[in-house]
């Protein structure tokens, strides 16, 4: 059993290619969690949109591929907010990691949404 904290603003993560070629985003927050790791210690956890605890790895954040449901390492997208450059769906539609339009990176994959 574990308990959160207050999540941290939520970021955009995608992973290019899981193990069937699939691309996969996820919206997470990172927060730490009160629970602890049997060999890692306490952990450091990310919190997707839906409450659901991702794991980390390495540093990277590891989430099921939407294809084939494998574990895939996710990258965060670095956003930088253009208020004059309209969100649309090229950037919902982004396979990269970067993203320069009003909304800073939070929408960028999310076509591809796990």
């Amino acid at each position: 059993m574990c308990t959160t904290k207050t999540p941290g603003p939520m970021q955009r993560y995608t992973a290019k290619r899981g193990h069937c070629g699939a691309t996969t985003s996820v919206l997470a927050a990172n927060t730490w969690t009160n629970f602890k790791h049997e060999v890692h210690g306490w952990a450091q956890a990310y919190i997707d949109s839906n409450g659901t605890i991702l794991a980390m790895s390495n540093g990277g954040l590891m989430i099921a591929c939407r294809g084939c449901t494998k574990p895939v390492r996710a990258s965060r997208v670095h956003g930088v907010v253009k208020a004059h450059i309209k969100c649309n769906a090229k950037c919902q539609s982004s396979k990269g990691h970067s993203c320069e339009c009003s909304c800073g990176g939070r929408n960028h994959g999310a076509g591809f949404e796990a």
